[in-house]
């Protein structure tokens, strides 16, 4: 499903970060106090567009916040272009690489 989607909104949770792993646009923000230090992290890292909390956002808001992005090719860019400097797809390789340098 996440695979499929052409943007996402989401809560700052694990489901951000699989939707970084898949490089999806994604519109964010936290709703419970566990989800504070990775809503921090992505805002910052730019990883989302801020939705912030989540419990006080209003409709408008988001409608907003959508329409001035969701065809923003170059945020969204920017965005996607970050994602893949957090997550390259390559974490396999450096395990293994630390596992062989344990070892050896």
């Amino acid at each position: 499903l996440m695979e499929n989607c052409d943007a996402a909104f989401a809560p700052c949770s694990t489901t951000c970060l699989e939707l970084i792993a898949l490089n999806k646009p994604i519109f964010a923000g936290y709703s419970a106090a566990n989800q504070s230090k990775i809503y921090q992290f992505l805002k910052s890292n730019s990883f989302i567009f801020d939705l912030e909390n989540l419990n006080e956002t209003s409709v408008k808001k988001i409608k907003e916040l959508a329409e001035e992005n969701l065809n923003n090719e170059p945020a969204i860019n920017k965005m996607l272009n970050l994602q893949k400097q957090l997550i390259d797809g390559r974490s396999g390789e450096r395990i293994l690489k630390l596992i062989k340098d344990l070892v050896a």
